[in-house]
């Protein structure tokens, strides 16, 4: 389990280009986009792949990781760093601004205990209402 969490904090396991995940028109449209075979077109995880071979295959985040000698990114003495930095674009669709997040509470509960909590919680990530003063809320109208 915990080889799919990326050291970025990505979780592998819920990522959609991953290859127990990936549909065939996702397939077919990396293939095309990634000039590869579609059976070349799915990511085994990071971890597995040494960085992700299909979307990304020389990330430099996954690399600092391995340079810096550490499993996660919290585990670095210059965390956080501007490679984890949020983004507003794609922000809506790409889970690149989870990455913090998740990498504060991997490094609090642990890698096991938060693959648990994530799995009953994941629709937190893309859905609610930013609640000012209280952060995200899953079923209140809040400003955003």
């Amino acid at each position: 389990m915990k080889e799919r969490i990326a050291p970025c904090g990505l979780d592998c396991g819920t990522c959609p280009a991953q290859e127990t995940n990936i549909s065939a028109g996702l397939r077919a449209r990396f293939a095309e986009l990634f000039h590869c075979r579609p059976e070349e077109a799915a990511c085994s995880g990071c971890r597995l792949s040494g960085g992700s071979p299909v979307t990304c295959p020389d990330c430099p985040t996954f690399a600092c990781a391995a340079e810096h000698g550490v499993r996660y990114c919290f585990e670095c003495p210059e965390f956080p760093c501007r490679m984890l930095m949020p983004v507003a674009d794609g922000a809506a669709r790409f889970p690149h601004n989870t990455k913090l997040y998740n990498l504060c509470r991997i490094r609090l509960l642990g890698s096991e205990t938060w693959l648990k909590e994530i799995e009953s919680d994941m629709d937190l990530y893309f859905a609610g209402k930013l609640v000012l003063g209280r952060g995200p809320s899953p079923s209140e109208e809040g400003d955003s």
